[in-house]
């Protein structure tokens, strides 16, 4: 120790030098330390709200209100499965004949009615029925403008329903020209999801909500 202290007396002025150097080194790798665990702080806190805003997407998307109603129509409601089979002719109760883009479409009173309530409800755009050939029949638009009367067999949301999955699926829509996010579920033949798949009920809505999730 005396040997330290003497060579430390001798180079008085490199000593201080040393010690400096090792004060700094100290200050540095506590203040990396403070800044490491500032860091990871931040980090987890951004991770929470990622999860968070992430769980408000799927509640607009395949976990959202408008999902399970579209479901449970599509497996419960037989005049739907009527329509959707194509057994609708315009001429029974209940029935009309719609004169839609120079066609005939047969809809349903009953049908258009709660197609119009889930749209309603959950504040959709517009809401129909994809019969099994991928013609649209019923349904209901909030401008007036329902989309009966086009062909959707080339849309995935529709291709996905007759493969008996529920879907999402962003696209431009036909009838409006609009960026829409389509819901989509499956018509099955019977009363549970274990038949097959002979149509699609749908319900499209405008991206603002998500998009203002996205931008968070």
């Amino acid at each position: 120790m005396s040997r330290i202290a003497e060579w430390s007396v001798r180079h008085s002025g490199f000593a201080w030098l040393v010690l400096g150097a090792l004060s700094l080194g100290a200050g540095w790798l506590a203040g990396e330390g403070v800044r490491d665990q500032s860091y990871q702080e931040r980090l987890s806190l951004l991770h929470t709200e990622a999860e968070r805003r992430g769980i408000e997407i799927m509640s607009q998307t395949l976990n959202g209100n408008v999902m399970g109603a579209l479901g449970l129509l599509g497996t419960i409601d037989m005049e739907l499965k009527r329509e959707a089979r194509g057994e609708l002719t315009g001429r029974r109760p209940g029935e009309r004949i719609a004169q839609i883009r120079d066609r005939q479409v047969a809809v349903s009173h009953t049908n258009e009615a709660n197609l119009e309530s889930i749209g309603r409800s959950y504040d959709a755009e517009g809401t129909f029925v994809v019969k099994e050939d991928g013609w649209i029949g019923s349904g209901w638009d909030n401008t007036g403008k329902p989309s009966t009367g086009l062909n959707v067999k080339f849309r995935p949301y529709y291709q996905m329903a007759m493969q008996g999955m529920e879907n999402v699926y962003a696209a431009v829509s036909q009838a409006r020209g609009d960026r829409m996010l389509y819901f989509s579920a499956p018509v099955f033949a019977e009363t549970t999801s274990a038949t097959e798949a002979i149509g699609a009920v749908v319900a499209r809505t405008n991206l603002m909500k998500v998009d203002n999730l996205l931008r968070d």
